[in-house]
């Protein structure tokens, strides 16, 4: 197990800061944040935004919107915080802007590296620094002064001193624990993560309370149960500190348990055959030829499935009971 903690390590930070400008690609989910906490830590940052949505909160961070063109030639350090998708065609772009000096190219994924064949050339070297938390999670840690964990890896053999300059980035970015990994296995992970795992929870949770509300169970007391009240999360949030069935074991009680595992196997028995058949259509960029199809087809299937989700039962009666909550002050 590779760690690198951050907190122990030197390195000549207010050099590497008075001399290294950043420029990031992106201001949405994971720019903002990163672009705000590298500022509070004295890093010179530039943002480059295309026009939509996330240029409000450009503007109302006090950032200045500049070209691509402007930032490649002016930043040595160079983050690309937007869609998996679309990184190789960026980085294509971004090299083909390249006057001179090289650049260290962050991304949060392997994702082009691994499925598109993007590899380091005499223009850039690229580095893996992916935060294991939202946007939004990272900066409230960062103002609270909680450290967050994340990957690390790169491309190819950088040297010393580009490595010591990317970790003083990824600290002050709010990662000071690090997890070495490669640009293969983090995208891997990583679509299998959201191909899988994610799907097979959200399902779970919704069928859950279709099925109770089938059987005449009042719909706000299936949700309650179901998941609103927080139990289900909380646990597995323990599980954090003390082990999924550690935690599981201790905080549940026995007739839990035995449903559990009288239930276990039945309810589990279709999920090696799907995990396996997920995890081939990755490796084999099955999954990818799909997903590329659907950027070309502006995403309508996503965008179906999200308008179809949004407008369920189980949604509903979800805004519905937090409305209510909030009117009362009950907090969870």
């Amino acid at each position: 197990m590779k760690f690198i903690n951050l907190k122990n390590k030197k390195i000549k930070d207010n050099l590497i800061k008075r001399n290294t400008k950043i420029g990031i690609i992106g201001y949405g989910i994971q720019g903002r944040a990163c672009a705000l906490n590298l500022r509070d830590s004295k890093f010179k940052v530039y943002i480059h935004q295309r026009k939509d949505k996330y240029l409000a909160d450009l503007k109302k961070d006090k950032f200045k919107n500049y070209d691509l063109e402007f930032l490649v030639n002016s930043c040595e350090v160079l983050i690309i915080l937007v869609p998996d998708a679309t990184h190789k065609f960026i980085c294509d772009k971004i090299n083909r802007l390249i006057k001179k000096d090289k650049k260290l190219i962050v991304l949060p994924s392997g994702f082009a590296c691994t499925f598109e064949n993007l590899k380091n050339s005499k223009k850039s070297n690229y580095f893996l620094v992916s935060p294991r938390y939202p946007g939004q999670v990272l900066r409230q840690n960062y103002l609270r002064k909680k450290p967050t964990i994340g990957f690390y890896g790169y491309e190819g053999k950088p040297s010393n001193y580009a490595q010591k300059k990317i970790l003083l980035i990824a600290k002050n970015w709010g990662m000071q624990n690090l997890f070495f990994t490669s640009m293969k296995e983090e995208a891997r992970i990583d679509l299998f993560i959201e191909n899988f795992l994610i799907p097979r929870i959200m399902g779970t949770i919704e069928e859950t309370f279709n099925a109770m509300t089938r059987q005449g169970i009042q719909k706000h007391i299936a949700m309650i149960e179901a998941y609103q009240s927080g139990e289900i999360i909380g646990l597995f949030k323990k599980g954090l500190q003390m082990g999924m069935y550690k935690s599981f074991h201790s905080q549940t009680s026995p007739t839990c348990q035995f449903g559990v595992s009288d239930k276990y196997k039945m309810i589990n028995k279709s999920a090696k055959i799907h995990s396996k058949k997920i995890l081939t259509e990755i490796n084999n960029g099955l999954f990818y030829k799909k997903l590329n199809r659907q950027m070309k087809n502006n995403y309508k299937d996503k965008d179906k499935f999200n308008k179809k989700k949004l407008l369920s039962v189980f949604a509903k009666t979800q805004q519905q009971l937090i409305k209510f909550l909030n009117q009362k002050k009950i907090t969870l």
